[in-house]
């Protein structure tokens, strides 16, 4: 990817007999050129990213569902600069928000570049790399101003998300059968979700189970296969074993 050339191989720099090419360490050996490449990342994978995820939140008809994977990953965000949990939960979804992510990320790239705001990472531009390169190399130049933008660039997340979530639909995590098709815990792994609704329509409990215990036997080869029931819910258990026999 062209992120790569920039950071490895993009320039030279030379200190004390010694020769470095990228961005990334050219900024590790005090090259006071580098670091204009990375700076822009900050604001989007410590602020913006985590509004997103916020603004999801609060336009899910589920908030429950979207917060079980979208708190978790606003945090790996902020933290470390890992944005793929959150960018994967809407991508596909909602394309239109991942065009919207992308413009905004090259205009924080161009701010930060415009201002002369001069900070690389050793992994990704998270709070931790923030931290640790703060102040070193010598490199670093203007990195306070990171904070003011990234509080700026949260606010046009946040409410950006927001609008194009409401007005258009959108089928991000917790939104549900309203924009998705799907139920409400779409988002979650199959393991985790409730059991398909009755062929019958019933609403009970009751038959809720008994549709999730036909459903883990026709999932294990029949009752053939089963020869004990040992972990699950308590009704569950029961009707299992019930259907077993």
């Amino acid at each position: 990817m062209p992120n790569f050339y920039i950071w490895q191989v993009l320039g030279s720099y030379t200190a004390a007999g010694k020769t470095t090419h990228g961005d990334l360490l050219r900024f590790l050996a005090g090259d006071k050129n580098s670091g204009l490449f990375e700076s822009g990342f900050y604001p989007i994978m410590m602020f913006g990213l985590p509004a997103a995820c916020l603004a999801m939140i609060r336009q899910a008809r589920f908030p429950k569902i979207a917060a079980g994977i979208l708190l978790s990953g606003a945090l790996a965000s902020l933290l470390t600069g890992i944005t793929e949990p959150i960018e994967f939960a809407f991508i596909f979804v909602a394309p239109v928000l991942y065009v919207v992510h992308a413009l905004l990320t090259g205009t924080s790239l161009f701010i930060c570049s415009l201002l002369g705001i001069k900070i690389a990472f050793s992994f990704s531009a998270g709070l931790i790399d923030y931290v640790l390169y703060f102040h070193a190399p010598a490199a670093s130049s203007n990195v306070w101003l990171i904070i003011p933008i990234g509080a700026v660039y949260a606010v046009v997340y946040y409410f950006v998300f927001s609008f194009l979530i409401k007005r258009f639909n959108l089928g991000t995590p917790g939104r549900g059968e309203a924009s998705t098709g799907l139920s409400a815990d779409w988002i979650l792994p199959e393991s985790q979700r409730g059991p398909a609704p009755s062929k019958k329509g019933a609403a009970t409990a009751t038959a809720d189970a008994d549709t999730l215990a036909s459903q883990v036997i026709e999932a294990l080869g029949g009752k053939e296969n089963i020869e004990s029931v040992e972990a699950a819910s308590h009704a569950c258990a029961s009707l299992l074993t019930i259907l077993i026999k």
